[in-house]
């Protein structure tokens, strides 16, 4: 057994000894009912195996623990800390895909076995109960969401540099509603941004060459992703250029009612999804508003050993990088297991549609 793997289920007899106590003033019982003590004890020999197979069997039996007679449960919090604990193990063993949906009945659900398990909601919905009534336990919760998130976040970069534009928005919605207020949420809006602009121009150009009824839903729908772009970043580089190309867009197709609100009314604001408010992007600069174009994106995976770092992210008209710890835990500590470095993790794009000189990075 190695050191890891002790240390591990050290943690986890510990947590079953006494309540969560973190950061001070975020307690957790984690000792009782009795189904936390068994569902700590599937945790504990799970992170003591080091064969896939085994690890999800165990996951599996955990939640069916804490999930077959909810009600009999008496202690919400706990249980869905837990319970978001165990998506999170579940995520990782699923490695190297990224899993993000599977069979409820396949990740340990009794009811309704053969309907949708979908992690984002599973995990935001599960750690959201325990936010709300331990607020101080946003720190414990945020390394479980974090370690999703990155990993998500990452995913999307890749398809922004396949320039699979449709998946790197459909992924980077996904890490946000894993996380709406991580470190990186500013690099998810850039990803966003970005791949909503060249997703426009592609659309645009593809609209351009069909006739009748095919050629105006296509500029419909390439005006929505240019408003879009300008949503997240109002004074970005390419703001003039998605604003004429927003109403072009909507005049080819015909819809000129909707073209003078739009070009001639104020900015637009953007969704500011750290704090669930909308507010104008005041500098180009500032963390969280994304600017597509002049810049580098690293991925939020290092693959090295560096430790979080706690500073914000910086500006996207300057070279972005971020380095993130590969483990994440609970407030007392409980790590939870690297993810190893995928092909293509590395490469590098040049000259997309409607920017000559952007490069964006994935994880390096």
């Amino acid at each position: 057994m190695t050191p890891q793997r002790i240390a591990l289920a050290a943690l986890a007899a510990a947590s079953m000894a006494a309540p969560l106590a973190a950061q001070g003033s975020c307690e957790i019982e984690l000792r009782k009912p009795f189904q936390l003590t068994s569902a700590i004890l599937y945790i504990a020999k799970h992170d003591q195996s080091a064969i896939q197979g085994d690890r999800l069997k165990l996951v599996k039996q955990a939640v069916k623990v804490l999930t077959d007679n909810p009600d009999r449960i008496r202690n919400e919090v706990g249980r869905n800390y837990l319970l978001g604990q165990l998506y999170v193990r579940w995520f990782q063993d699923m490695s190297p895909q990224i899993a993000l949906r599977a069979k409820r009945g396949d990740v340990g659900f009794g009811d309704n076995p053969d309907g949708e398990f979908f992690l984002p909601t599973a995990l935001n919905e599960a750690m959201g109960i325990v936010e709300r009534d331990r607020p101080a336990c946003a720190d414990s919760t945020a390394r479980y969401r974090n370690a999703v998130f990155a990993s998500v976040l990452n995913a999307s970069i890749n398809f922004y540099n396949a320039k699979s534009y449709d998946s790197a928005i459909t992924y980077a919605n996904y890490a946000l509603q894993v996380n709406a207020h991580a470190p990186q949420v500013g690099a998810a809006n850039q990803v966003l941004s970005n791949s909503s602009f060249n997703l426009a121009v592609l659309t645009r150009d593809q609209a351009l060459k069909q006739g009748g009824d095919a050629r105006s839903a296509g500029l419909r729908r390439a005006a929505q992703l240019f408003q879009g772009y300008l949503d997240l970043a109002p004074t970005g580089e390419n703001a003039s250029t998605a604003r004429a190309a927003y109403a072009r867009a909507l005049q080819d197709a015909g819809d000129t009612a909707s073209v003078a609100g739009r070009v001639h009314g104020p900015a637009p604001a953007r969704p500011d999804v750290r704090c669930g408010r909308t507010a104008p992007c005041a500098r180009s600069d500032e963390p969280g508003c994304a600017q597509a174009g002049g810049g580098r994106l690293a991925g939020a995976w290092q693959a090295d050993d560096r430790r979080l770092r706690e500073e914000d992210v910086p500006g996207f008209g300057n070279r972005v990088r971020r380095s993130v710890r590969e483990t994440a835990g609970s407030g007392h500590g409980d790590p939870v297991r690297r993810r190893s470095r995928q092909p293509g993790d590395a490469r590098r794009i040049r000259g997309e549609p409607g920017d000559g000189s952007r490069e964006l990075h994935g994880p390096v």
